[in-house]
């Protein structure tokens, strides 16, 4: 393995570690949409993730992740306007979101430990 493949292999396995921990603390803030007095506050933070998970998917080049993890960001952005809105099927469905990013997530790290 050269320098070059190494580095994008680190670069690689910190992503999937980062991001791995950002959906676990997510976790919570799911359950915790239910109430309406955190629940803007909840927003925020799931935001924060979809956008770092954006960011960082886009900089180890999984083009799919980046854009699936925008349309998860555009959703909770407009949630973050109209918190109101927010039910359980939408709960249900950000849990779906964060299910599809975990599982692009172990593939990524199932093809880094091939490397």
């Amino acid at each position: 393995m050269d320098e070059m493949e190494e580095f994008l292999k680190k670069l690689r396995d910190d992503f999937v570690d980062e991001a791995r921990y950002l959906l676990d603390q997510c976790e919570e803030c799911f359950l915790n949409l239910k109430n309406s007095s955190s629940r803007s506050d909840e927003l925020a933070k799931i935001f924060r993730v979809a956008h770092t998970i954006k960011g960082s998917s886009a900089t180890v080049g999984l083009t799919d992740l980046k854009e699936f993890a925008h349309e998860v960001e555009d959703l909770l952005s407009v949630l973050r306007v109209f918190p109101e809105k927010v039910t359980d099927e939408l709960i249900s469905l950000l849990l779906r979101a964060n299910d599809a990013m975990r599982i692009k997530i172990q593939q990524l790290a199932s093809k880094s430990d091939e490397m």
